[in-house]
């Protein structure tokens, strides 16, 4: 049975998914440098302030077959959810955002992202 694909909901789901198309090992060691300036490139675009992209930390796993993207902050975890952050040394301190949808607070320990107490699986 094969999982259904939406285009254009989330960027980076959708960004990662036309590298693995192109035939790029996105769990080799050897690409993540090349990846996380794909991804700066991507979201310095994004992101109300194009030098906040520093702040792109993430952790690329496979088990198999299934490849894993860990966000290791809360910027990270907001963009890789399709939401563009403002304030982004604010939300690093705390690990909290707020915007229409309520509150998005972030995990260190678990790298979980949460949308009022409610997990954000994506």
């Amino acid at each position: 049975m094969a999982i259904k694909y939406k285009h254009n909901i989330n960027p980076i789901n959708d960004l990662f998914l036309n590298m693995i198309m192109d035939d790029v090992d996105v769990c080799d060691p050897e690409n993540k440098r090349d990846i996380i300036e794909v991804c700066k490139g991507y979201f310095q675009y994004i992101l109300p302030d194009e030098n906040d992209f520093v702040y792109l930390q993430f952790d690329i796993t496979s088990k198999n077959n299934i490849i894993t993207i860990t966000a290791n902050n809360m910027v990270t975890a907001l963009l890789f959810n399709g939401i563009s952050p403002y304030g982004c040394d604010y939300i690093m301190k705390s690990n909290r955002f707020e915007n229409n949808d309520g509150l998005y607070e972030f995990n260190k320990i678990s790298k979980k992202l949460t949308l009022n107490g409610k997990e954000i699986k994506g």
